[in-house]
């Protein structure tokens, strides 16, 4: 298969193959090697390859994480940026997974990896369908309060910040984020601060 038809192949599986994919389509080790050093592709992890992209922008990134890890779920300061509840820009991808699951390693993008209880891992989990490829994402409810929840990790004010920004958001869902408090076991906490704010 010539290198053009391989790149055509991978496009239209949002610019991602994996080896036993290209390997069915015809496609050798020999013509892997080749895109790989001429730097046109390269592997997210062992059996995942990608299209190398100049206009990368941080959905890649999701893209890239949930591809290679099926069970990851984007959070924390990574979600919280996506949904502009934070100022906070995180140098890596945040992500959950079960506390029992044992992720693959992979090349990038950067991770840090967080593992959460099977309730809370599973609350709040939306897919999200881009024309960069498939993510899965915590809702912006969910995203504030595992930042309460990791406050005294990750930064008591980023978690203040978040829940105060989405307070203003005209779209805000009270009952959503009193919900999804209760399930990280962080309503007590949360609660004076958005009295305080919303009476």
């Amino acid at each position: 298969m010539k290198d053009t038809e391989i790149i055509r192949f991978m496009k239209k599986h949002y610019g991602y193959a994996r080896t036993m994919d290209l390997i069915r389509e015809g496609i050798s080790f020999r013509d892997l090697k080749k895109l790989l050093g001429q730097e046109r592709i390269e592997q997210v992890k062992k059996g995942l390859y990608r299209l190398k992209d100049e206009d990368r922008t941080p959905i890649h990134d999701f893209v890239d994480a949930c591809l290679a890890i099926p069970k990851a779920v984007v959070c924390l300061y990574s979600a919280l940026s996506h949904y502009e509840l934070t100022t906070f820009m995180p140098t890596e991808i945040m992500i959950a997974i079960p506390q029992e699951y044992h992720p693959p390693k992979i090349a990038y993008p950067p991770l840090r990896v967080f593992y959460f209880s099977k309730k809370q891992y599973e609350m709040g989990i939306e897919t999200v369908k881009t024309k960069e490829g498939v993510y899965r994402i915590y809702s912006p409810e969910k995203s504030v309060c595992d930042a309460f929840r990791f406050r005294r990790k990750l930064g008591d004010d980023t978690a203040k910040e978040a829940l105060f920004t989405y307070l203003e958001k005209t779209d805000k869902d009270l009952k959503k984020l009193l919900d999804c408090a209760e399930v990280c076991r962080m309503g007590e906490v949360m609660k004076p601060y958005i009295e305080a704010r919303i009476g």
